[in-house]
């Protein structure tokens, strides 16, 4: 028993360490809006490179952030009210109250310094967890136009321009790397990087230095994706070229047919020459036509 206590001190006398969870990826284009300045909290809308270069939404504050999506940042202000009457309500410690759960996300509410915050958890990362107090969510909801203006602007007009730009880098790459091809993805990066992006590409291109600085690998992918799959059709194409049941190959015949003989194409003659020279159209000129197509065909194999 007293081992068992010992082991047991040493468990609770533990001390915890905090682990920060992975820091989120650059936003390409991101637009930024303060909740609370001396707080650290902040929130980040723009391009993903990680992400299929879609839109998502970070709200960070001094230790940690959640990455969402704007559906799910739509949801969270559909509930706005009914969030906020939880809020503003008395304090009652070691209330929880759960208004929305999914695969993605949690939204609850707790007691954290003596007043109901807005917990925001995200399921898919470990670790991104943040707090809202009263000021931060009257703040937010303040925004809210501002912040579903610049989601919008992202989605309709920067996220497909982003992708048109990240299309032609990736053709320059090509182009450049034509004679002497890099041999994986991270000689592939290392080119990229050091492109002299207003030597080579138009100036109209607003959004290739950020390709070149935060989707540098992602390009590199697309690149290597690219090169592969070029390689691979040129690789199926010689080989329907020398396969000998290819359609485009000359060697290829679909029927093998004895060599025309006078034996082989005598009953044939025969029977043209009585179907063209009956003069009725009786049930006997249909069958012999019937017998002679089933000899015609008697000769290939």
């Amino acid at each position: 028993m007293a081992g068992s206590i010992a082991d047991n001190a040493k468990v609770y006398s533990k001390v915890f360490k905090y682990v920060p969870p992975t820091p989120p990826a650059h936003l390409m284009n991101s637009t930024n809006f303060t909740l609370h300045f001396n707080n650290r909290k902040f929130i980040h809308i723009g391009i993903d490179p990680t992400d299929k270069f879609n839109v998502r939404v970070h709200i960070i504050t001094s230790s940690r952030y959640v990455n969402i999506s704007p559906d799910l940042l739509r949801r969270v202000f559909s509930m706005m009210g009914h969030i906020l009457s939880f809020i503003l309500d008395q304090t009652v410690k070691y209330k929880r109250t759960t208004f929305l759960e999914s695969d993605i996300l949690k939204l609850s509410s707790m007691v954290y310094s003596g007043e109901n915050v807005l917990v925001i958890e995200t399921k898919n990362q470990e670790g991104c967890r943040i707090l809202l107090n009263r000021a931060d969510l009257l703040q937010m909801q303040e925004l809210e136009w501002c912040i579903f203006d610049s989601i919008n602007q992202k989605c309709t007009i920067t996220r497909p321009k982003i992708l048109n730009h990240v299309d032609e880098f990736g053709a320059y790459i090509k182009e450049i790397t034509a004679t002497a091809p890099p041999e994986n993805v991270e000689e592939m990066i290392n080119v990229i990087k050091n492109v002299k992006v207003y030597q080579n590409i138009p100036m109209k291109r607003i959004y290739a230095n950020q390709v070149k600085m935060f989707a540098a690998v992602q390009l590199a992918e697309i690149c290597e994706t690219r090169r592969n799959v070029k390689d691979m059709d040129e690789l199926n194409e010689n080989l329907s070229m020398m396969s000998p049941i290819s359609p485009i190959s000359p060697r290829f015949s679909p029927i093998n047919m004895e060599p025309y003989t006078q034996t082989n194409m005598e009953p044939y003659t025969q029977t043209f020459d009585m179907i063209n020279h009956a003069d009725d159209k009786s049930d006997s000129a249909n069958n012999i036509y019937i017998v002679c197509v089933f000899t015609k065909h008697r000769g290939l194999r």
